[in-house]
């Protein structure tokens, strides 16, 4: 990697560290994009001994009063981005009898506003309606609030009426969710993880669910992770692109049905070509997204495009999250999950001719073999993850920021591509540490 020399240090507190490491770091590339352009070279942050540095790749000579100013930039910049995500807490009052279906509702203003929303019953016949995320965000949500109210919530009843008759074909980045969700406000908490059946519900809503499908090259066959997306209803795609997948599936389409809705869970830019390709062709796509996650390209779609609309997840965390124990979950044998997996494969017309019953939540025929019960879990040492595969314990760490995020084998296969792919090593992104994006120089074995 290309060395970079420190050109000025900002000293940072505690909690903006914390931050800076969580997802603020990637926020302040715009302005290394801004330093390229006024001033030669490659510029980058990094974390280093309680500071903000930023480097240049090459030297630079610059006046004392011109440091002090770019050190105050550099602070106000880190000071304003940890403010905008902030969050914050209202509340509204409103008539409890205004509302019919809450849960339905509360979902569907909670993916449409971008906050998370709980309608709380007070006493009598009134009811609470809390408001919790970002500055902005919760400015918006109130002045909609405020025309629902004064509506009867009508708009909101018979949105949920549309979509009932509508279908959603759910397509998931694995990698790009799972990761995101451990992205806080506060830092990063590598403990945190999806729940699959409540993440599926609520990106399904009130529509009907033509397909599932989940992404992903990278996490083993076996893995845990795979097992409970197929106890979902999903199928694990492990060859194919996000792209190859949803133009199989809308060529599969009778007629191309475009009042099928789109939903794409990711927020990777890689796939804002297919994106752009779709909402240029007419079609419905919603691209549901953790908030520090989504590509700045989506957001510049769903200004220009109205038929994409971006579903922040970050609203729904209480329900679709939950926090790693010491136990790992089950882990089926071979027979059980051929038996699961024979059970998912089944055509929708198969299962008009075969009734059958519900286990775990997994459609089986009488004539299929029933998994036996799940075993009781093991304890096992509580460590950090790859980021990665998600299967094998971290070890190997980027330096100089000391992130420890990828196992042995994940960390072979990243130099092996580094050291065969040029285009890899200009990348901006895969030059970053996945943490908080300082660049890294070189990668070694931490434990």
């Amino acid at each position: 990697m290309t060395e970079m020399y420190v050109i000025c240090r900002v000293a940072m507190s505690d909690e903006l560290l914390q931050q800076l490491e969580a997802s603020l770091m990637y926020h302040l590339q715009p302005l290394e994009r801004e330093l390229a352009e006024r001033l030669n070279g490659r510029w980058a942050f990094r974390i280093s001994q309680g500071h903000l540095e930023l480097g240049c790749d090459r030297r630079q000579r610059l006046e004392e009063e011109h440091l002090q100013g770019m050190q105050e930039v550099i602070a106000q910049r880190v000071a304003l981005l940890a403010s905008e995500r902030q969050e914050q807490r209202v509340h509204l009052m409103l008539e409890a009898a205004m509302i019919q279906h809450v849960r339905e509702v509360q979902n569907l203003l909670t993916r449409n506003l971008g906050v998370e929303i709980g309608i709380l019953p007070e006493d009598g016949q009134l009811a609470r309606l809390d408001v919790v995320g970002v500055p902005r965000a919760v400015e918006n949500a109130q002045m909609e609030l405020q025309q629902h109210r004064q509506e009867g919530f009508a708009r909101a009843q018979r949105q949920l009426a549309e979509e009932a008759r509508q279908s959603v074909s759910i397509f998931v980045d694995n990698l790009n969710i799972a990761m995101g969700c451990q992205v806080l406000s506060t830092g990063r908490d590598s403990s945190q993880r999806l729940r699959m059946p409540a993440f599926s519900e609520v990106v399904a809503g009130a529509r009907t669910v033509a397909s599932r499908m989940v992404v992903d090259r990278w996490t083993r066959g076996n893995h845990r992770v795979c097992w409970l997306w197929q106890l979902c209803g999903f199928w694990v795609e492990r060859s194919a692109s996000m792209a190859d997948c949803i133009l199989a599936h809308i060529r599969s389409l009778r007629g191309h049905d475009r009042n099928q809705v789109l939903a794409l869970c990711t927020g990777d830019g890689r796939h804002v070509d297919i994106v752009r390709y779709l909402v240029r062709r007419g079609w419905t796509i919603e691209i549901w997204c953790w908030r520090e996650s989504c590509h700045s390209d989506y957001l510049a779609l769903d200004e220009s495009h109205r038929n994409l609309r971006i579903c922040y997840l970050d609203g729904f965390r209480p329900q679709v999250t939950m926090a790693r124990t010491r136990e790992f979950p089950h882990l089926p044998d071979r027979q059980e999950t051929q038996a699961v997996v024979m059970v998912l494969g089944a055509r929708e017309a198969d299962q008009d001719h075969h009734q059958g019953y519900r286990y775990q939540g997994v459609l089986v025929r009488e004539d299929d073999a029933v998994p036996e019960p799940p075993q009781q879990p093991q304890q096992v040492e509580d460590v950090d993850l790859c980021t990665f595969c998600y299967s094998e314990e971290a070890t190997f760490a980027f330096r100089p920021c000391n992130h420890r995020v990828l196992c042995a084998n994940c960390a072979q296969d990243v130099m092996q591509r580094f050291h065969r792919n040029q285009e890899l090593r200009l990348s901006a992104n895969m030059n970053r540490c996945f943490l908080c994006r300082a660049p890294w120089i070189r990668l070694n074995r931490d434990r």
